[in-house]
């Protein structure tokens, strides 16, 4: 999983909303636009790179020699793979 940045996405879509001349109206099917949508999507760079992290973090706990460290990485690594959401 990658997280992307919402604000970029937006502005990138919002350009296609601005017609090209001020008298200009422009229709497109709704299809062309989903397409479009989810192009755009895979073309945003990656915000925050999850599996990276928790690879890193994974190896952090690893190399450690304290178990109070230890089972705070845990805890931290428990919570950035249940995005902090329900409890977690």
């Amino acid at each position: 999983m990658r997280l992307i940045d919402a604000e970029l996405l937006k502005e990138s879509i919002a350009k296609w909303l601005k017609p090209s001349k001020p008298d200009e109206t422009e229709m497109i099917e709704v299809a062309d636009a989903l397409v479009s949508t989810m192009m755009e999507i895979d073309e945003q760079p990656t915000a925050f790179d999850v599996d990276r992290v928790l690879g890193k973090m994974h190896s952090e706990m690893m190399n450690s020699a304290s178990s109070e460290f230890d089972y705070a990485m845990y805890r931290a690594i428990e919570i950035v793979k249940g995005g902090g959401v329900d409890g977690n």
